[in-house]
């Protein structure tokens, strides 16, 4: 990236117990990769995810990207409205050819990418002249490590952020520097499960990272020597569970395992009460360590106070954030004929 890209920020630390509401959004997600994932469909990324851009232009030319198809008019599952998303002139985007023929947006072609999808060849497009992107992305994890280490390596951007498709948190686990905004939305019929959404992430936030030793013993075959039917490695007290961690995986753990080694949190498809469960009856530990920045809250028709008062035992009710994209609204094209 040339110099005249970017305007260079010499940050200070933030304490991570600090309420985010207190720090400026640029602060907490300059120089990161960022994946921004939902509790569930139409949960508010795409809002967030161009609310957090208009933030951290201030300080940076941000690149942004989504996985798999996103930024269309109307939702291709549900049919309901939804936000395009906004570029405006030194971004940095990886969408299709064919998406930036079409955009009202002016862009240089940076690179072309060997990915072809559905919707035409991955791109990497500089904006020119603002305007409005559908975006489209990669569709696997090697796809999106390949993009991503392009964007920091080659292009030299060091902040990137990533929509996630639908409703999965899957992919955020991708490559060892991500960093994660969960986006959660809450309505009064809807409480009590997302109540254990965050509960579910908070208990997951906390599992440790794997220690070295740890690791070594996991891919050495000398100091682990013995498998599982599962080919899973496995001494008298530590387990690895390789891949999905299901409830028939744990339904066939083996006496006096005491230690079990998961992936990472993506693996993870247990609710909350199962997971505080195994919680309970053995040490967690991950492969690999997602990063949760912040938990951005939408709000309908339940107050701020009352589900602070709901979260006030949760290690990361200092990273909520409540409804931050509804400050300024998004402005759409106009229908066509």
């Amino acid at each position: 990236m040339k110099e005249s890209d970017v305007m260079h920020y010499d940050h200070d630390h933030i304490n991570d117990d600090e309420n985010l509401n207190q720090v400026p959004d640029w602060h907490l997600y300059l120089n990161k990769t960022l994946f921004i994932a939902g509790s569930e469909k139409n949960a508010g990324k795409t809002s967030f995810m161009n609310y957090l851009l208009r933030q951290v232009r201030q300080r940076v030319a941000p690149a942004f990207l989504t996985i798999g198809i996103d930024g269309e008019g109307r939702d291709l599952v549900f049919g309901s409205p939804k936000p395009l998303i906004r570029t405006e002139t030194n971004d940095f985007l990886i969408t299709t050819d064919k998406m930036v023929e079409t955009s009202d947006a002016l862009f240089e072609i940076r690179q072309v990418f060997p990915i072809k999808t559905p919707l035409g060849r991955l791109v990497l497009a500089k904006t020119l002249r603002d305007g409005y992107i559908e975006l489209v992305g990669p569709e696997t994890n090697d796809q999106l490590d390949m993009l991503i280490s392009y964007l920091r390596y080659t292009e030299g951007i060091d902040t990137i952020i990533i929509d996630g498709a639908a409703s999965r948190i899957t992919q955020v686990a991708s490559g060892s520097e991500g960093f994660c905004a969960y986006v959660l939305k809450v309505r009064r019929n809807t409480l009590k499960s997302s109540l254990d959404k965050l509960r579910r992430l908070d208990m997951m936030d906390s599992i440790p990272l794997l220690e070295k030793a740890g690791r070594q013993a996991i891919f050495s075959s000398d100091q682990f020597g013995q498998y599982n039917q599962s080919g899973e490695k496995v001494n008298s007290h530590l387990h690895y569970i390789k891949g999905a961690v299901t409830h028939n995986k744990i339904e066939t753990l083996e006496m006096g395992v005491t230690d079990l080694v998961l992936d990472d949190f993506t693996r993870v498809f247990l609710d909350w009460i199962s997971l505080r469960n195994l919680c309970a009856s053995h040490r967690l530990h991950f492969l690999r360590k997602f990063q949760l920045l912040s938990v951005v809250v939408i709000l309908q028709d339940v107050s701020e106070d009352e589900f602070m008062q709901q979260i006030q035992d949760l290690q990361i009710r200092a990273r909520v954030r409540f409804n931050p994209c509804l400050s300024k609204p998004e402005k759409r094209n106009s229908p066509g004929p």
